[in-house]
């Protein structure tokens, strides 16, 4: 039997066996080890040879008569003496699994592991006696023998080219093993602990130490906030609403404690990037959409708000010879939280009506805020808009990726929608919105699927939020959404995209390309053009006159009917003198 309890047999065993040799010793925990630490144990257990023994106990001169008997012959074993048995039940053992848990335990072993040597396994001996003669009465007198894992001359009983670690893989080496000094694990913990204090000091809005001393140099800027989808931070966009090298990274911590969402607009302190940083860095939040943070009070969230048919009118009715706002008030009014679409053929004036209903809202209500959003466009026409328009213009040109044009168009909606949940009148005019679905149809993943014109289905689900976002609250805010559709353009995809939309909005406004050939402007096709529920914005006796006035020009000619609109308009000083003129023509 005495062979049963050799390295060589022990490791060729499966790991169920050990167990039952390790719960035979009284060993706790045996499936914590690894089948090596497992091993050792249970040799540290087993009865050992008669020179080993007494190896603690006998004198120096005993050393080297059993030290002599190098003729590799196995000793016969003997019973472990009492003093033994207490020092291997111990729990003393300087395991490498105890000091520093390692996550790969094994559960299973094949049988084919490959053991050591035994003539390696018998010379390891002679070393583990020599280390216990030059440390005597260490642990009071007991057997000092660690694992193989954690001994230092252990390439000596196991070559690393004979190793094979649990899974079955290369050897190796056994100095990757070895737990680390007590002295380095040490300063670990405490950079660890550190770190952690630093994290929660952003997440509750403080300033760590080397923040408070970048604030002295810190400047206060405001953006507005997007956070990085799939990504643990987020950046303060601070020009055009896009990508840029004045960036401000904004860490998830602040976030999260801030509650922030994308869109916000947040003011705060940034320090400038240190060595190998790219971007400044917020250190301190002074206020989120122009108010002060209160983690007591809960923020509104959009989707939630509830939505109605849009009541209040924006009137765009400026002066007698403003005719085209006029005629939009007539035939295809706006009220607050509106869908509406401009339709028109390239070249009909789309642009220039954009203009003019940016006009007559920051001169009617100022109290909405106005954003031109700009996608696709010529750099000129962008210029054109920041010069005469009284709003903010977030632009993305032709010349610039498609990404950029999605990243800018979200950013702003988003922007929009944290307004409305304050209470806001917001208006957004985007020019175009065609353009903007042949940027996600450029960039969505192929869903296999292809609709005539190259479209993919799976590309129009975003615009449609985009358009969707458009709506009036209920006791609360508006966001009104206005843009321009391309028709007519000889390519089938613009006019797929046309018709997915004209369903989902609730004003529509008609342009003639054949009009503007004939130079008569405004190009509006007013039998086309109208609202859904535009009872809810006129006055009673206003909507008769108007359906009467539709009546009458319904059977003219296109050219014929707004030669004469616009005679009639220009004869009187506004609407209202108008309808009453047709009143009293038509009782």
């Amino acid at each position: 039997m005495s062979d049963e309890f050799n390295s060589d047999v022990l490791s060729g065993m499966t790991l169920s066996r050990l167990y039952e040799l390790a719960r035979e010793r009284d060993i706790k925990n045996p499936r914590k080890y690894k089948k090596q630490e497992l091993v050792d144990l249970i040799l540290a257990e087993s009865p050992r040879p008669a020179q080993r023994q007494s190896t603690i106990e006998r004198e120096p001169q005993e050393h080297r008569g059993a030290s002599g008997n190098d003729d590799g012959a196995q000793p016969a074993f003997a019973e472990p003496s009492r003093r033994e048995q207490s020092a291997a039940n111990s729990t003393d053992f300087d395991l490498p699994s105890r000091q520093h848990e390692e996550s790969d335990y094994i559960e299973d072993e094949p049988s084919g592991f490959a053991p050591a040597q035994s003539g390696n396994t018998m010379r390891g001996g002679r070393n583990d006696m020599r280390r216990d003669k030059r440390e005597p009465g260490r642990d009071g007198g007991r057997d000092n023998r660690r694992p193989v894992r954690e001994q230092s001359d252990s390439s000596n009983r196991y070559p690393s080219s004979n190793i094979q670690d649990g899974r079955g893989g290369k050897g190796r080496n056994n100095r990757q093993d070895r737990p680390e000094r007590p002295d380095r694990q040490d300063r670990q913990d405490r950079q660890l602990r550190n770190d952690g204090r630093r994290g929660r000091d952003k997440a509750q809005g403080g300033l760590s130490n080397s923040a408070s001393r970048d604030l002295e140099n810190a400047e206060i800027t405001t953006g507005i906030l997007e956070i990085i989808e799939d990504a643990n931070y987020g950046f303060i966009r601070q020009k055009q609403f896009g990508y840029g090298d004045q960036d401000i990274y904004v860490s998830m911590s602040q976030i999260k404690k801030f509650n922030m969402r994308t869109g916000d607009l947040v003011e705060g302190y940034a320090r400038s990037p240190r060595e190998q940083e790219r971007y400044q860095s917020l250190v301190k939040i002074e206020s989120i959409n122009g108010e002060p943070f209160d983690a007591d009070s809960e923020r509104i969230n959009f989707s939630k708000l509830t939505p109605i048919y849009p009541k209040h009118r924006l009137l765009l009715e400026t002066t007698s010879k403003e005719v085209s706002t006029r005629l939009i008030d007539l035939f295809s009014p706006i009220g607050k939280g509106s869908r509406g679409i401009i339709a028109a053929r390239p070249k009909a004036g789309k642009t220039i009506m954009l203009k003019k209903i940016a006009d007559a809202i920051a001169h009617n209500h100022p109290d909405v805020e106005l954003i031109a959003l700009l996608i696709d466009e010529r750099p000129e026409e962008v210029t054109d808009f920041e010069r005469n328009i009284k709003g903010q213009v977030i632009s993305s040109t032709f010349d610039e990726k498609p990404e950029n044009h999605i990243q800018t168009a979200e950013l702003v909606i988003e922007y929009a929608k944290r307004r409305v949940e304050q209470g806001k009148d917001v208006m957004v005019l985007l020019d175009s919105l065609t353009r903007l679905a042949r940027a996600y149809n450029l960039t969505c993943a192929p869903s296999g699927k292809t609709l005539s014109g190259g479209l993919d289905p799976n590309s129009l689900y975003k615009p449609k939020r985009f358009l969707g976002a458009a709506r009036n609250i209920e006791n609360g805010g508006s966001l009104t959404l206005l843009c321009t559709a391309l028709v007519e353009t000889g390519s089938r995809l613009d006019d797929i995209i046309f018709e997915e939309f004209k369903g989902t909005a609730n004003m529509e406004l008609h342009l003639s390309r054949e009009l503007a050939d004939k130079r008569i402007f405004p190009s509006i096709d007013v039998v086309k053009s109208g609202t859904r529920h535009e009872e809810l914005l006129y006055k009673i006796d206003e909507m008769e006159i108007v359906w009467k006035l539709r009546k009458m020009v319904a059977d003219m000619d296109e050219a014929e009917r707004m030669s004469r609109l616009i005679t009639r308009l220009l004869q009187t000083s506004n609407n209202a003198e108008l309808l009453m003129m047709i009143h009293a023509a038509t009782t």
